[in-house]
C-alpha cells in the first residue's frame, strides 16, 4: 500500500465526519454530479431542446461555469489536498472550515446561474472570494521553501484568480476588454495547471509503476521540457488577447503543439511493459490531446478559418481540461484514500469515454451529435462516481486519519 508522510501531521482532537475528513473528499464527492448537469443542460440548450429563460448570455454561463465552476473546485480540492503532502509540517484543512470553503464555493455557483437576478457585484465577490481565501490558507508554505520546487503551481492559481478578477471588471465594463476573450486567456493558464499537476503525478505514478514491475529505472518528467511547454503557451495566449487575428498565431500555435508533444520523450525508458497501464494509456492521451489542440488551432489561423477554431478549442476543453480533472479525481480517490494505485477497465472506460465525446465534438457538427457527446462526455463522471464514492465514504484503508 502508498502510505502519505504527511497525515502524522493531521490536526490533534479532532474527529470531522469522513466527508470532512480531507479537501477531496466532499469536492469531489459533489463535483461530478455537478459537472454533469452543467454540461447536459447546456447539451440540451445548444441543440435546441431547451431553453434557460431566466439566464440572458447563456454561452458566457456555460464557459464560466466549465472553467471556473469546475476549476475553481478542483483548485481548491487539489491544492488543499496537496499542500500537506508537498510541506510535511502543514496541517490539512478540514472539519468546519473546510465545510464553510464548500460552501463559498456553493454560493458562487448559485449566484451565477442566476446572475441576472444578483447584483453583479455580489457575484463577482461570492466568486472571486473563494479562490482568494484559498490562496490566503496555502501561500505561506509555498513562499518559506528554500527549494520552491512547488511555487509555479501557486503563481499559476494566483494568475488564474486575477483573470477572474478582469473577467468580472469586464463584464461589468470597468475595462475594456471582450470578456469571452478574457475567458478564452483563462484557458491558456489552466492548461499550464494541468501541465504542472502533471509532471508531479507522473513522478509519482510512474515511478510506483516501475517499483511494482521490479522495474531498476527511475522515471524523470524532464522540467525544462515542461518549462517550454508553458513558455510557449503564454505567449500564444498573451498574442491571442492582444492580436486575436495575428497571422503570428499560427506558428506560435504549432510550437505549443510540438512543445506539449515532447513530454511523450519522458516515457521511453527501455521498457515497453509500462505501456500496457491503462493509467500511462491515460496519461499520454491526455498530452496528445493538448498538443491536438493547439496544433489544430495553428491550422485554422493557417487557412484563415477562424470560425473553426471554437471547434478546436474543444480538444482543451472537452478534451483535456475534462481528462486532467477525470485522472486526478480517480488517482486522488486510490492514493489518498490508502489503496494502491491500480487503474482498473471501469475507470479506463471513462477515460476513452471522454477522448471519444471529444471527438465526436470537434468533427460532427450535427445538434444532435452535440447533445450525444454531452451526454458521452458526462458518463465517465457518473462512471467515476458510481466506482468511488464508497471510496470517499469510507475511513482510509491503512486507518491513518483522513
Amino acid at each position: 500500500m502508498q502510505k502519505s508522510e504527511h497525515y502524522g501531521n493531521y490536526p490533534k482532537n479532532i474527529n470531522p465526519p469522513i466527508y470532512l475528513a480531507y479537501a477531496f473528499r466532499i469536492f469531489f464527492l459533489i463535483l461530478p454530479y455537478y459537472i454533469v448537469l452543467n454540461i447536459i443542460l447546456w447539451g440540451f440548450v445548444y441543440s435546441g431542446y431547451l431553453n434557460l429563460n431566466f439566464m440572458d448570455d447563456i454561452l458566457t454561463w456555460h464557459i464560466y461555469e466549465f472553467l471556473y465552476g469546475v476549476g475553481s473546485a478542483g483548485i481548491c480540492a487539489f491544492v488543499l489536498t496537496a499542500v500537506p503532502e508537498f510541506f510535511k509540517k502543514e496541517l490539512p484543512v478540514v472539519d468546519k472550515k473546510l465545510l464553510y470553503i464548500f460552501i463559498m464555493w456553493i454560493l458562487g455557483r448559485v449566484s451565477f446561474w442566476f446572475i441576472d437576478y444578483i447584483h453583479i457585484y455580489i457575484v463577482a465577490f461570492l466568486n472571486c472570494f473563494l479562490l482568494l481565501y484559498t490562496i490566503y490558507l496555502v501561500y505561506k508554505p509555498f513562499f518559506k521553501d528554500d527549494n520552491q520546487k512547488h511555487t509555479s503551481i501557486l503563481i499559476c492559481i494566483i494568475t488564474i484568480f486575477l483573470i477572474q478578477v478582469l473577467f468580472f471588471l469586464s463584464y461589468t465594463s470597468l475595462i475594456n476588454i471582450n470578456s469571452f476573450e478574457i475567458l478564452k486567456f483563462s484557458l491558456s493558464f489552466f492548461m499550464i495547471l494541468i501541465l504542472l499537476v502533471l509532471r508531479r503525478v507522473n513522478m509519482e505514478t510512474v515511478n510506483d509503476l516501475l517499483e511494482k514491475k521490479d522495474i531498476n529505472k527511475v522515471f524523470l518528467a524532464k522540467s525544462f521540457r515542461y518549462n517550454i511547454a508553458i513558455f510557449t503557451i503564454i505567449i500564444f495566449a498573451t498574442v491571442s488577447l492582444f492580436l486575436p487575428n495575428n497571422y503570428a498565431l499560427t506558428w506560435i500555435a504549432f510550437a505549443c503543439s510540438f512543445a506539449i508533444l515532447s513530454l511523450l520523450n519522458d516515457y521511453f525508458i527501455q521498457e515497453p511493459s509500462i505501456f500496457k497501464s491503462y493509467l500511462i494509456l491515460s496519461l499520454i492521451s491526455l498530452i496528445l490531446i493538448m498538443s491536438l489542440g493547439y496544433f489544430s488551432i495553428g491550422y485554422a489561423f493557417l487557412m484563415q478559418e477562424f470560425f473553426e477554431i471554437s471547434n478546436y478549442i474543444h480538444f482543451l476543453t472537452t478534451g483535456a481540461f475534462g481528462l486532467a480533472f477525470y485522472l486526478v479525481m480517480v488517482v486522488v480517490s486510490y492514493v489518498h484514500t490508502g489503496r494502491e494505485l491500480v487503474i482498473e477497465n471501469k475507470a479506463f472506460l471513462g477515460a476513452l469515454l471522454i477522448i471519444f465525446a471529444t471527438i465526436l465534438r470537434v468533427f460532427f457538427e450535427s445538434q444532435n451529435i452535440y447533445l450525444i457527446s454531452t451526454i458521452v462526455w458526462a458518463s465517465a463522471f457518473l462512471i467515476y462516481s458510481f466506482s468511488y464514492s464508497s471510496y470517499l465514504l469510507k475511513k482510509r484503508v491503512d486507518n491513518l486519519p483522513g
